[in-house]
């Protein structure tokens, strides 16, 4: 257990090309999303959030959201990491995200879990948690869903500052919907 947490914490997969596309709305029109098209998975999300490929943190993608003013010092993002796990093959994903639970509670400073349940999504199921905790001088909420497939731990989270996360809700459930793996 303790070489499985290791490698979900330490161990990711390297970043993989990806597309990304943006299309342009009509006057008057809700912006068309821009899509992340990678080769394991699809998200959609909004085009004036700014996109970072660069491996940051191990991670396949960052998007931030715009700064709200000009003394806001946070901002709002999402990511996706990719864990390696072909050393357990045919590990459960129960198991999977309790070590990733737990990493949760032993790493984030004040971490309260507020919800930690499997949720079902047609043939697959994911988990979901969401939890809040400080980070710095930060109070931050986050939701993260988790999925295994094809030998590989998924993790896609969003992180808002506690205050503001109720707002970005709609926008959360709407990105987390878009995700497809292939």
């Amino acid at each position: 257990m303790k070489k499985l947490l290791f490698l979900l914490l330490a161990s990711c997969l390297p970043v993989l090309a990806t597309a990304q596309t943006v299309i342009s709305a009509g006057a008057g029109e809700k912006p068309v999303w821009a899509t992340i098209a990678d080769p394991e998975f699809t998200l959609r999300y909004p085009p004036d959030w700014a996109l970072d490929q660069t491996g940051l943190f191990g991670s396949s993608f960052f998007l931030y959201a715009p700064l709200e003013a000009r003394n806001d010092t946070f901002r709002e993002n999402f990511n996706l990491i990719i864990n390696d796990l072909s050393e357990f093959p045919g590990i459960p994903l129960a198991e999977v995200a309790e070590g990733a639970r737990q990493q949760i509670v032993g790493m984030i400073n004040d971490a309260t879990i507020l919800e930690f349940k499997e949720m079902p999504d047609g043939f697959d199921k994911y988990y979901q948690i969401e939890y809040t905790g400080t980070q710095g001088k930060f109070k931050l909420h986050w939701r993260q869903h988790y999925w295994l497939a094809h030998n590989h731990f998924y993790v896609l989270t969003f992180t808002a500052e506690e205050t503001d996360y109720k707002r970005y809700l709609p926008l959360v459930e709407e990105v987390f919907g878009s995700f497809f793996l292939k």
